[in-house]
C-alpha cells in the first residue's frame, strides 16, 4: 500500500485523482464480488440448515406418533369396552331400558 501511495504521489495532480479513482473502482469491484459470493454461500448454507431442521422436526414428531398410536388404539378399545359395560350391567340387573 505504501509503495502504491508513494508511486501515486509522484504523479501530477490530475493524474493522481484519475489513478486513485481507478484504484477505488477496482477495489470496489473486487470487494463487491467477494461480498456477493459470501452472501450466496450464506444463503445456501442457511437454506440447507432450514431444510435439515424441518426434516429432523418432522422425523421427531413421526416417531412420537408411531409410539403413541398403539396406546391410542388400546384406549379406544378400553373406552368401547367400558361403554358397553353399562349395557351389560343393565341386562344383568334386569333393567328394562337399554340405550343404544
Amino acid at each position: 500500500m505504501a509503495t502504491v501511495k508513494a508511486h501515486v504521489d509522484q504523479l501530477p495532480a490530475p493524474q493522481q485523482a484519475i489513478v486513485r479513482q481507478q484504484i477505488k473502482t477496482q477495489v470496489t469491484k473486487k470487494v463487491s464480488a467477494v461480498i456477493k459470493h459470501d452472501n450466496r454461500e450464506i444463503k445456501r448454507t442457511s437454506s440447507s440448515i432450514a431444510t435439515h431442521t424441518k426434516s429432523l422436526i418432522s422425523q421427531a414428531f413421526l416417531t412420537l406418533y408411531r409410539h403413541a398410536f398403539p396406546f391410542a388404539i388400546v384406549f379406544v378399545f378400553v373406552a368401547l369396552l367400558f361403554y358397553r359395560r353399562k349395557d351389560y350391567l343393565a341386562l344383568i340387573h334386569h333393567d328394562v331400558k337399554v340405550e343404544q
